[in-house]
């Protein structure tokens, strides 16, 4: 089978999510997961806490912290940085990037700015499958990627527990993980979305975070189907 990992994960580290690090480490060693990239919004100290919480807890979990930065052309995902990306100018903030030798994934790259398609040989990767991305919008990503000579990568986007290990990378060995991607030497598993899927993931849990409501998976169920009614 190999070596899985999820390569796009939120934490509570990010405002959109409540998973805390015990909730994601669970549900990442339950679905056989050997690593995860932890990739919050606008900061790395998720990655961090997690990585150290596995370490401390002797958790068989591979860690690569990462961070989704949105700058003014549209948002990037950096993985293996542990500094954060501040700059809000996408040439600054790719430049940050690099300086720490990370790499660069494009995200849900049809959900994101078209500004940023501007900066596509920057790039290491593109992310063909997100699994809160329309398949038809995933099935574009990867015509684009083909296009540019990109590599394809997979994530989750994962931002509640149940979502987390949808889409995966897997590797042949657990060593040298960087190399391995840069290499193209992996292989990609993935599920396909309906928008009906994906709305469902995005509100399996209730609460409020800096004053938004997310509704319940059983809440929305009931407003689709009066929806439908109409």
């Amino acid at each position: 089978m190999g070596y899985m990992f999820d390569l796009h994960v939120h934490t509570n580290y990010s405002p959109d999510s409540n998973m805390s690090i015990r909730a994601l480490v669970k549900s990442a060693l339950k679905r056989g997961l050997s690593g995860i990239a932890i990739t919050d919004h606008e900061t790395v100290k998720g990655g961090l806490a997690v990585r150290d919480y596995c370490t401390s807890h002797n958790i068989p979990l591979q860690v690569i912290v990462g961070q989704e930065k949105k700058t003014n052309s549209g948002e990037i995902l950096a993985l293996f940085v542990e500094k954060e990306i501040t700059a809000r100018d996408i040439i600054k903030a790719i430049g940050e990037v690099r300086a720490q030798n990370g790499l660069l994934v494009l995200p849900h790259p049809l959900r994101n700015n078209p500004k940023i398609l501007s900066y596509l040989q920057e790039f290491d990767f593109i992310e063909g499958f997100n699994s809160r991305t329309l398949h038809n919008a995933n099935l574009k990503a990867l015509e684009l990627a083909k296009r540019h000579g990109k590599k394809v990568l997979a994530g989750s986007d994962a931002h509640f527990p149940r979502e987390v290990g949808k889409n995966v990378v897997i590797f042949t060995t657990i060593d040298d993980i960087k190399n391995q991607l840069l290499e193209g030497d992996y292989t990609l598993k993935f599920t396909k979305r309906s928008w009906i899927d994906i709305i469902c993931a995005a509100c399996s849990s209730a609460y409020i975070k800096g004053g938004s409501l997310y509704l319940t998976k059983q809440v929305l169920k009931k407003l689709l189907k009066k929806c439908i009614s109409l």
